[in-house]
């Protein structure tokens, strides 16, 4: 079997005994092309130990006897605490399953691909031992779907022997939870059992998606939160025109903040193209969320309706804004876009968004869950390690924003929606479980200094879940300069 090194990609070096390796992770990469999938890997600063091309041809990417970045840090199997540390990662060339509105059908994986695949595995087993073999899915319950219902699991380990039939009806919650841990699944995840009906009988998993959704429509009461919501808004202190934008449906249990952005100012006239691409990315949002229903899950709801939104917004830039050299490039033309956060209720499941400044964190009890990084806080570690003055920093705002070049900028690249297909590669994802009395804040990057400086670290979490997002946004109006959006979002 020949193997093509191309190397680049991150990596750390494994830490014995910690890092020894006990499985191998199958992933898709949800593109059409192996280069798209090394560019998109770039950008978001993971990787694979190999690649697997539509055609059969084996690439690594990373050595083995290094760490790739392919599984979330944390996520175990079996007591080991964190896969990604133990684990050898392969990527699949394949769109996936989650590109179904993009009129992107699914597709099976090439018969090359499943020969070389095996061809690998054999070889990877003959100087490691008989590695478990994982999908990314399996490891991952909550946030993952890949290698994907169509993957062909049957020709290369055997379905595992439980004492009881593992379905939903018929046992106790109690005793399912056992068998799946059993098998190595996180039993804590509410999506561990689809996770495995997506690997060992992914006949019966669009079923028990559908019938779970259905259940759930027909008892609106049972395991749903009651939500309030309230948001407010300041303009900046700049004299420039507001930016913002907020999406608050509660009937719909979809809420977002959108700051909007271009790579030119614009300071006179209103509004401005970053006002009405936030907006329209909003209102978009919101009307792709309520006309899905809740068959795709909430994750592939959200992220199709993320999909179509940032449609919009290419078709008004498009029509509205110059281009140079013809191509919707955020690095080389004046497009208009946004940053946002966005959260998704169901039941008692949030599935947050986010890309670029924006941010969310859940108050819970007397301390505070962080749910999201704010892209601006890169900007500010960047800002701080080279001694540079704010109007380089605005310059480094712009230019790393969905720059898919490794320079000595890379690790603070954030990204952006303007359209372009890359900038969603930006979009991190996260799924929270929800319980009375928590408030749920998305804000914007205007508040990021009040909200670093008042909440988190002086430990002011009863004072933020007694104020309102009125009382919050008057109280940090001079803590900085930008725009800022605070919604609240207050549970059972």
């Amino acid at each position: 079997m020949t193997i093509i090194d191309r190397f680049g990609l991150p990596c750390n070096e494994r830490k014995p005994p910690f890092d020894e390796i006990r499985f191998v992770v199958i992933h898709y990469t949800a593109t059409e092309t192996l280069e798209e999938a090394l560019g998109k890997m770039a950008i978001r600063d993971v990787s694979a130990h190999y690649a697997i091309d539509v055609d059969g041809t084996v690439y690594r990417l990373v050595p083995e006897e290094k760490r790739a970045w392919h599984v979330k840090t944390g996520c175990h199997w079996r007591g080991v605490p964190d896969v990604n540390s133990a684990s050898i990662g392969i990527e699949l060339v394949n769109v996936g399953i989650e590109r179904a509105d993009e009129g992107i059908s699914p597709r099976p994986f090439a018969e090359l691909q499943i020969a070389a695949l095996k061809a690998l595995l054999a070889d990877i087993r003959s100087r490691r031992g008989r590695l478990e073999l994982l999908g990314h899915s399996d490891a991952d319950p909550d946030r993952k779907l890949d290698p994907g219902p169509l993957f062909p699991w049957g020709e290369f380990d055997p379905m595992p022997l439980v004492e009881e039939p593992l379905t939903e009806s018929g046992i106790s919650a109690g005793i399912l939870a056992r068998r799946l841990a059993s098998l190595g699944y996180d039993a804590r995840s509410p999506l561990a059992f689809s996770s495995f009906l997506l690997r060992w009988a992914p006949e019966l998993w669009n079923d028990a998606v559908a019938a779970l959704s259905r259940r759930t429509a027909d008892t609106p009461t049972a395991g749903i939160l009651p939500l309030k919501a309230e948001f407010a808004q300041s303009a900046n202190t700049r004299g420039h025109p507001q930016e913002d934008a907020v999406l608050c449906d509660p009937e719909n249990s979809i809420f977002a903040v959108c700051d909007g952005i271009t790579r030119s100012s614009y300071t006179t006239g209103e509004p401005s193209p970053a006002k009405v691409v936030a907006d329209l990315f909003a209102k978009t949002l919101r009307v792709a969320y309520a006309a899905r229903g809740p068959r795709q899950g909430t994750r592939g709801r959200l992220a199709a309706s993320v999909r179509e939104a940032s449609r919009a917004v290419a078709a008004w830039n498009a029509e509205h804004l110059p281009r140079h050299g013809g191509e919707d490039d955020y690095l080389s033309n004046d497009l208009a876009g946004l940053v946002f956060v966005a959260a998704a209720i169901d039941g008692r499941q949030a599935c947050i968004a986010q890309i670029g400044d924006c941010w969310a964190d859940l108050l819970r009890g007397g301390g505070c869950v962080r749910l999201t990084n704010c892209g601006t806080e890169r900007v500010a570690e960047f800002r701080k390690a080279g001694g540079v003055g704010r109007e380089t920093t605005l310059r480094i705002r712009r230019d790393i924003r969905n720059n898919a070049t490794t320079d000595t900028w890379s690790r603070w690249r954030y990204g952006a929606v303007t359209g372009e297909p890359r900038g969603l590669w930006f979009v991190e994802w996260r799924m929270t479980e929800l319980r009375p009395g928590d408030v749920l804040f998305l804000g914007t990057d205007g508040l990021a200094p009040f909200w670093e400086s008042h909440g988190r670290k002086n430990g002011n979490v009863d004072t933020l879940k007694a104020s309102t997002a009125r009382t919050i946004i008057a109280a940090a109006r001079t803590s900085c300069d930008d725009d800022k959006t605070l919604l609240r979002i207050d549970v059972g």
